[in-house]
Order: structure tokens, then C-alpha cells, then sequence
């Protein structure tokens, strides 16, 4: 630790004042903060325009990775790895994020029931009807108790 004399000086020492600074000086000093901060987000701005924005990749799948049990998913028989081929006769082209896609044609889709057209493993093509129930916490909506591949809580 250092001394007090080596920070405030020493008792009775006349301090110096700094030199005058020209006013382009002080106008530079004043700006200089702002525009490295406009810099720095030009630079990031750059940056994500090129990389792009990060996105989760079950967004564009159609192939569900789990079942709620008891929930008319599992009612009706759909499985883990099931691909979504239809809901009512649309065929979706991803999981969320998009008119047409899975998760906005079943929460505010307005038929009763729900007609899904699913590939089992490349095998079979299975048609199921499930009736949703309404969701527990998004009041107005619906759910079948299903959620995209790789396995995640169910949304829908």
C-alpha cells in the first residue's frame, strides 16, 4: 500500500493546474466518447447482419420430439418422431414463428377438433383427430400436449 503523500501529496504542496486546453481540444474530449459508442454499435449491428440472428433450430422442423402423457396428443396416438405432414389440410412449413406454422394452426385454429396428417418413421402415413383442450395458462387458446424435435416442455 502506498503512502497518502504519494496520492494527495505531501502536506502544504501547492498543487499545479492542468494546462489550458484549446476549445478543439475540449470539443474532441466532449465527442469522443459518444462516437466510439456509435462505433461500437456499427461494428455489432455489422456483425449481425452478416452472422444473422440466432434462431433455435426446432423452429424449422415439423417432427414432434415429445408427448405429454394423458394429454390428447397421447389420446389420440401421436408419437415421438411423428413429422406433421397436414393440420386441416395445410401443410405446415415449421414449428412457430409464421402464418401456417404448427404451433399458430393449433393455438388459435378454430375448428373443434384437429385432423393431423403424420409420417411414422417414412413407413406409414397416419391420419389422427384430436381434440384440443384449452390452455391452463394462455386464457382464449388451446393445446394438444405435444412439443418439436429435439424434446422440449410442451408449448402446444
Amino acid at each position: 500500500m502506498s503512502p497518502a503523500e504519494g496520492i494527495e501529496g505531501k502536506p502544504g504542496e501547492e498543487h499545479k493546474d492542468l494546462p489550458p486546453a484549446s476549445p478543439g481540444a475540449k470539443i474532441f474530449t466532449a465527442l469522443a466518447g459518444p462516437l466510439a459508442s456509435l462505433a461500437l454499435g456499427v461494428v455489432c449491428a455489422f456483425g449481425v447482419w452478416i452472422l444473422g440472428v440466432p434462431t433455435k433450430m426446432t423452429y424449422r422442423t415439423t417432427t414432434i420430439g415429445w408427448v405429454e402423457p394423458g394429454s390428447p396428443a397421447a389420446k389420440a396416438g401421436i408419437l415421438p418422431g411423428d413429422k406433421i405432414l397436414a393440420i386441416d389440410g395445410q401443410r405446415p412449413e415449421l414449428w412457430a414463428g409464421g402464418p401456417g406454422a404448427v404451433v399458430e394452426s393449433i393455438l388459435l385454429g378454430i375448428n373443434r377438433d384437429i385432423l393431423l396428417e403424420l409420417d411414422r418413421d417414412g413407413r406409414e402415413i397416419v391420419t389422427v383427430r384430436v381434440v384440443p383442450e384449452p390452455d391452463k395458462e394462455l386464457e382464449g387458446l388451446r393445446r394438444l400436449g405435444f412439443e418439436a424435435y429435439p424434446a422440449q416442455s410442451a408449448l402446444v
